[in-house]
């Protein structure tokens, strides 16, 4: 809602630039509301739904568990910033927005822990590591160790389906391995 009526200013700043008119910022945003209703008006609930799954799933973030934490990088674009802890990477966002400003996967990720009360490290290969002041470290952590170790068994079930798969073939039979290159 916020992003929607405008940035508002603190009052210092407000008094250097001209004041919103409140009313007609909501009455802007209620008309485009209606507009966008009337646009869909008639429509069954569940063409609506699939409809809206289809635009969430777009979302770099979809599925993510987001965390609101303090960055305690003074080169942050902002202290204020959001985690997304999802099955393949770790995102950084700005509040309030829906695209990254980084993402790391968990191959790049060397270590994460809590190296004091409501800190959060995460050591990225390659970059100094990030810091964040939240009290939810603990549910990041675990969150972040749960889709290790499921990515560490999938690739486990993989290794051994390819050997069983490779032990039928037998020794004495060419092994033709495809490559798909991205």
């Amino acid at each position: 809602m916020r992003k929607a009526i405008g940035p508002w200013k603190a009052d210092e700043e407000m008094s250097e630039q001209p004041k919103f008119n409140i009313e007609e910022e909501l009455s802007a945003i209620t008309s485009n509301v209606m507009t966008k209703w009337k646009e869909v008006q008639g429509t069954h609930p569940d063409d609506a739904q699939v409809d809206y799954m289809a635009i969430v799933k777009n979302w770099p973030g979809f599925g993510s568990t987001v965390f609101n934490v303090i960055s305690k990088d003074p080169s942050s674009p902002t202290p204020e910033l959001s985690i997304g802890v999802s099955f393949n990477h770790v995102a950084i966002y700005r509040r309030d927005e829906t695209r990254p400003l980084n993402t790391y996967n968990y191959e790049d990720i060397l270590s994460f822990g809590a190296p004091q009360p409501n800190l959060y490290r995460i050591i990225v290969q390659g970059r100094s590591p990030l810091q964040f002041e939240t009290d939810k470290v603990v549910e990041i952590a675990k969150l972040m160790k749960a889709y290790i170790n499921e990515i560490v068994r999938s690739a486990r079930r993989k290794s051994a389906l390819l050997r069983e798969s490779l032990h039928m073939i037998g020794e004495d039979q060419p092994v033709q391995i495809m490559t798909t290159q991205y």
